[in-house]
């Protein structure tokens, strides 16, 4: 895979990820997420196409948290071709979705941020298997200061992944897989 090995073809790493997706079964594939896994890594492996590969992020972009980790190292690694035509058909489909649901653009936006609220945030909210929430949380043992905690600890370790991935060098999945293991914690 280009990203893996930087000698390699574009597209290299095409085979190798849907082998793996093939594996997960498909019960898993039926959940959508694996194809956006394999949309996100595959506009990777697509640094001399940008324009597939900023509309396979985009596609991939329909679950941001499988694909918001990737999509926030292209933008950090200068792959800016890429990450417009994501953004570009991300503003769209918004746009699209916003005329026919007849909402302003601000509507969707804040419903989903309340949403996030509500199932992310004090004494009702999700835990996921793999979120360091919990364990914050039962640690100090108030919940305000647990949320405020576990979401600076969250911010603070995003910013130094960013960075990391602005200084890589290398162009391995390292980062973008510290990037996508950073979205299962928080």
């Amino acid at each position: 895979m280009r990203g893996g090995v930087p000698r390699a073809r574009d597209g290299a790493g095409i085979l190798p990820t849907v082998l793996f997706i093939c594996w997960g079964g498909v019960r898993n594939l039926l959940q959508f997420s694996q194809v956006s896994f394999l949309l996100a890594f595959a506009s990777l492996s697509m640094s001399t196409h940008w324009i597939v590969g900023g509309t396979l992020l985009a596609l991939a972009l329909a679950k941001p948290h499988i694909a918001g980790p990737i999509a926030l190292y292209m933008a950090c690694t200068r792959r800016i071709g890429a990450t417009l035509v994501a953004t570009t058909v991300v503003a769209i489909e918004y746009g699209v979705y916003c005329l026919h649901a007849g909402v302003t653009p601000l509507q969707p936006f804040v419903g989903w941020m309340g949403a996030l609220r509500e199932n992310y945030a004090g004494t009702g909210a999700f835990n996921g298997y793999t979120s360091l929430r919990p364990w914050v949380l039962a640690a100090i043992g108030d919940q305000t200061t647990a949320d405020m905690v576990w979401i600076a600890g969250g911010v603070l370790t995003l910013i130094v992944l960013c960075l990391a991935a602005v200084r890589d060098r290398t162009h391995t999945l390292a980062v973008p897989g510290l990037l996508c293991l950073w979205s299962l914690l928080t």
